[in-house]
């Protein structure tokens, strides 16, 4: 079974009403999932952050591994909000780091976008952020998947570091 699929069909069985913040821990084929859910209903999750790690001892992914990593994902990931895009690799932290394209909301002052990050010990964590240009605050925000969008994205997520 699909990992991401096995993670839904886990999620889906808990129950988290009136729980804000829910975090979801599960190791599946040699992957830990660390899922924090803001809340959930029959048909979309709302998402604080995903964090995977791979669990098996692992050679660190060298600087052109990562980038090849970063581009595979931003080609499948073409459901979200907007698109992924690799815009920083440290070589020196071994983190590549790939934003969403900015995506103005009504109020042009507000800048939503993703950040998701690979690191050469094989992890890969995703979350929200949207900046305010007026008062230059940047601040974590939920994002929202439905069902079969969160399953995709985690098997997308979880082959970046297979």
């Amino acid at each position: 079974m699909e990992s991401g699929n096995y993670i839904i069909q886990l999620l889906d069985k808990k129950d988290i009403t009136g729980e804000k913040n829910y975090i979801f821990k599960e190791e599946y084929q040699s992957k830990i999932f660390h899922i924090n859910i803001a809340d959930k209903d029959r048909f979309t999750y709302l998402f604080n952050s995903i964090l995977i790690e791979n669990k098996k001892n692992q050679p660190q992914l060298q600087p052109e591994d990562l980038q090849q990593r970063a581009s595979k994902l931003c080609e499948k990931v073409t459901y979200l909000v907007e698109e992924l895009t690799a815009v920083e690799l440290d070589s020196t932290t071994g983190i590549i780091m790939l934003r969403s394209k900015l995506s103005k909301n009504a109020v042009d002052s507000i800048i939503n976008y993703f950040e998701v990050t690979i690191n050469r010990d094989s992890a890969v964590s995703v979350k929200r952020f949207s900046n305010n240009k007026q008062t230059k605050v940047t601040e974590d925000r939920v994002f929202n998947l439905t069902t079969e969008l969160a399953e995709k994205f985690l098997i997308h997520l979880t082959e970046t570091i297979a």
